[in-house]
């Protein structure tokens, strides 16, 4: 297993705060604070998990919180298992992005938590050449890949197949 912690704060002036539309404001004194969390490994012959969190808190220099259009928590998992046995050149994998709320009542947009769930299929044809199928937002939840007025719409469920060859 390995895992990492980091602790960070970042002092910035002229931060660009997105307001509405295609309008920022440029902030003066601010903080970023936070910190990230990972932990990775097998847990078990053929079975590989990771897990990472994030939190970051960016204030102004009234210690108002700034920057809501980035989520303050979030959370990343991922797990596959290699097959025993004869189904050994199979691996079968899934895992969940979750991030908290985003946006204020100061800005026309708002979005509450969400969760993506993400499936995969890997089949190694030979000792060099791999398939991987993955289907991405298995419940075809709907998001918006960023926040703003906008609205912009993130991935709906999707499959996509990849071929890997290593030399």
């Amino acid at each position: 297993m390995n895992s990492s912690l980091a602790l960070f704060k970042l002092e910035q002036d002229n931060l660009a705060i997105w307001v509405h539309d295609n309008v920022y404001e440029a902030k003066q004194d601010t903080t970023s604070k936070g910190l990230e969390m990972e932990l990775n490994g097998e847990l078990a012959e053929g079975w590989q998990a990771s897990a990472g969190y994030t939190y970051t808190l960016t204030t102004d220099n009234q210690d108002e919180r700034i920057a809501t259009v980035y989520p303050r928590h979030s959370l990343k998992t991922f797990t596959s298992y290699r097959l025993p046995g004869v189904l050994d050149k199979v691996t079968v994998g899934g895992g969940v992005n979750w991030q908290s709320k985003v946006g204020t009542d100061l800005h026309s947009f708002d979005q509450g938590s969400y969760a993506l769930v993400n499936l995969m299929a890997r089949y190694n044809i030979s000792e060099n050449l791999s398939a991987t199928v993955n289907l991405n937002n298995v419940f075809d939840r709907e998001y918006y890949s960023m926040a703003s007025s906008y609205g912009n719409y993130g991935a709906p469920r999707n499959l996509m197949t990849t071929f890997k060859y290593d030399f």
